[in-house]
């Protein structure tokens, strides 16, 4: 935003996509990064929603009318962050898979 001439870090939001240091977590990036490193895209934000316990802006991202959130778990590089499951104990069949 011209307004605004400063970084500050985005998470995309209502998915969960992995880790850096997590398998698959660079590939992730990468395919971000190649999509919409240096584009102008809009973020969508929501008024009840706007910043994460790390201080990071949560929204959709959009880019040449793509929703990248979406795109990015239709593609596999992330779940809807509902099916994260975090806390949960994993059954060894879950381990195995």
């Amino acid at each position: 935003w011209e307004k605004r001439d400063f970084d500050f870090p985005v998470r995309l939001l209502d998915i969960d996509t992995p880790e850096l240091n997590e398998d698959r977590g660079d590939t992730a990036k990468e395919f971000l990064a190649d999509r919409i490193l240096g584009e102008e895209v809009w973020i969508r934000i929501r008024r009840e929603n706007r910043v994460d316990k790390w201080g990071r802006l949560l929204g959709v991202i959009e880019y040449m009318g793509i929703n990248i959130n979406e795109m990015t778990v239709k593609l596999g590089m992330a779940k809807p962050f509902n099916q994260r499951h975090e806390g949960e104990i994993q059954t060894l069949r879950e381990l195995v898979s």
